[in-house]
């Protein structure tokens, strides 16, 4: 079709392959990071969590009013902005998941959120997969 943005061929197989090495590696990665836990011998097993959190809200433009025809208003407007965050985990082997709604996206919240998750799933040792965005 004319004006059809047209990909490499080779583009997209390029990717799946670095995905796919990278997830070989997965086993070797967790055990090196099991034995960063304090307490060796714990013998909890071991369950992986991949953490996102996201914004959801709104945006509101308010600044229109009725008035009597023929007579012009004249009513302020402002922006209201109004967000709350949700802090999500996900275990791919198991499909456990765990959520909460929190206020605001800073380091207080994804403790309280962390410390929520542990007491959770309290019967495994936790490695949470994370983007260090908040």
């Amino acid at each position: 079709m004319a004006g059809e943005k047209k990909y490499q061929d080779n583009l997209i197989p390029n990717q799946i392959n670095r995905l796919r090495r990278s997830i070989k590696k997965l086993p070797e990665l967790l055990a090196a990071k099991s034995l960063e836990f304090k307490n060796q011998e714990d013998t909890r097993s071991i369950k992986l969590f991949f953490q996102d959190e996201a914004r959801f809200g709104r945006i509101d433009s308010i600044g229109s009013c009725w008035v009597p025809k023929g007579s012009r208003a004249l009513a302020g407007s402002r922006t209201v902005r109004e967000y709350t965050y949700l802090y999500g985990a996900f275990c791919p082997e198991t499909g456990d998941s765990f959520s909460l709604i929190l206020p605001y996206a800073n380091g207080e919240c994804m403790e309280v959120f962390l410390s929520f998750l542990s007491e959770n799933f309290r019967k495994y040792r936790i490695i949470p997969a994370m983007d260090n965005a908040s």
